[in-house]
């Protein structure tokens, strides 16, 4: 980055006045500042400037060339956007560390770590760089519109971050196998009462927020309506019923469609195994 002839004029006029009295005392630098000002260099970049011609000083006499300050302003720049840039990916994967963190249950009976909740919108726009094909837009409501393939292609990016090889986990979809034993545990209240899950009686034909009724002991969270979820093992087949469906229809519902289809009372439960 070349410095335009503003900050070349108060690189100098900066030079000057360490030349002369070999450092900088408070009237020297509020006058420079305020001549900087008015020639359009901000207080950051006069900062920059200062400390620039203050590290090219050698014995407190010889002081770097313009084109020196140039390459040095210009690196401090680089490191500025590189860390702008890292600050922002550690915003966007968010998600993705809090899910690892607090929305898993360890299941060693099953040699597995089970997801609370179905897959949210924001942890899938946090993997999958923005996109969200939901149909009924929250990003605390369960990912929908996805197929079986969005899925896998899904799980891929999510296991090649950075957070999750760190952690050694790898992530897969539930198997129907997996589902059933989940489902058998579950004691009479669970299974017969509307506490803890959307159903077409109560839902209102929507998706609602993951996590908004009650837990079953396990910890786990709709495992029966809200959106049925793909199973890993079974190309195409869903379960667990949706917000369409019967509360009783619900544990027994499995339902087969081709990979490619996006149905909006479909999504996905994350199960990851350590290595």
């Amino acid at each position: 980055m070349e410095l335009n002839d503003n900050e070349k004029k108060v690189l100098d006029a900066i030079q000057n006045v360490l030349r002369q009295k070999g450092s900088l005392d408070m009237m020297s630098r509020m006058a420079l500042q305020k001549d900087a000002a008015a020639n359009g260099v901000g207080a950051l970049r006069f900062r920059e400037l200062e400390k620039a011609a203050k590290e090219g000083a050698v014995g407190g006499t010889s002081l770097m060339s313009s084109a020196d300050a140039a390459k040095q302003i210009s690196d401090v720049d680089q490191q500025m956007a590189s860390r702008k840039h890292e600050i922002e990916m550690e915003r966007n994967h968010q998600p993705i560390i809090e899910f690892m963190e607090s929305g898993l249950i360890s299941r060693p009976d099953m040699n597995c770590l089970i997801a609370k909740t179905h897959v949210t919108q924001k942890l899938w726009a946090a993997v999958m760089d923005g996109d969200d094909p939901s149909f009924f837009k929250d990003p605390d409501r369960p990912v929908e519109s996805v197929s079986w393939n969005d899925c896998n292609k899904f799980i891929e990016k999510l296991n090649s971050f950075r957070e999750v090889k760190d952690r050694k986990f790898q992530f897969r979809m539930i198997r129907d196998t997996e589902w059933d034993t989940l489902i058998k545990e579950l004691n009479a209240d669970e299974k017969e009462s509307e506490d803890y899950g959307w159903f077409w009686k109560n839902s209102n034909y929507a998706t609602h927020s993951v996590a908004t009724k009650k837990a079953y002991k396990s910890g786990l969270y709709d495992l029966v309506g809200n959106v049925m979820s793909w199973v890993v093992n079974s190309k195409g087949v869903c379960v667990g019923g949706c917000y369409r469906s019967g509360h009783s229809d619900c544990f027994r519902e499995q339902i087969s469609y081709v990979p490619e289809e996006k149905i909006n009372y479909v999504g996905l439960r994350l199960v990851a195994m350590k290595f």
